[in-house]
């Protein structure tokens, strides 16, 4: 997103970066305010989808680590706070602009007749689903189970509200984990031989 964004000012989108208190602008995360910027990022994916239709099943749209990079790992948290501390200067309404985004993007994938996927972990942050729903035909690549203070949904949750799961990135590096120790204990045994 670094480079979309560079590209967006190039091109004259004013402030298409997400700006934390008007005091730390991300370098990755776009401004859900800023609809020329949105408009931008819509049509790029739109481009891309389309050309990738009939080439791939699964189209990924990313959305994860909202503006963690300006708000010390805490962006969900701030595009939550507004609904908590209303007139406090968080995002007006950010989570629930993220989840439409979330959508606009899905919706378009679909349109080029394949599967959106997203990362997990913006995805009912906190386990919160007061905020709006997320399209159900988004499948979830459960990469992270959050972190101290990074609070994401459970697996279960995503399942429960109708999201199906790409497991598979975490039975990867199950594997590539087992492959290891598989290979550790064969060099173990000829070294013994």
């Amino acid at each position: 997103m670094d480079a979309i964004l560079t590209a967006m000012e190039q091109l004259g989108i004013e402030n298409p970066h997400f700006n934390y208190f008007g005091t730390k602008k991300s370098a990755r995360t776009v401004d859900l305010d800023n609809q020329k910027a949105l408009d931008f990022t819509k049509a790029l994916v739109d481009k891309y989808a389309a050309y990738f239709s009939g080439k791939a099943d699964i189209f990924n749209i990313g959305l994860d680590e909202y503006a963690n990079d300006a708000t010390d790992a805490h962006g969900w948290q701030v595009l939550q706070a507004s609904k908590h501390w209303p007139g406090e200067g968080y995002p007006e309404k950010g989570y629930e602009k993220f989840i439409q985004y979330a959508n606009d993007l899905a919706a378009i994938v679909k349109k080029h007749k394949m599967k959106p996927m997203a990362f997990n972990d913006g995805i009912y942050y906190n386990g919160d689903t007061s905020y709006g729903t997320f399209d159900k035909d988004i499948i979830v690549s459960y990469w992270t189970g959050g972190w101290n203070g990074y609070d994401v949904a459970s697996s279960k949750l995503l399942s429960e509200l109708g999201h199906h799961s790409d497991l598979g990135f975490i039975l990867r590096i199950w594997s590539l984990k087992l492959e290891a120790q598989a290979f550790q204990l064969w060099i173990h045994s000829i070294s013994e031989m």
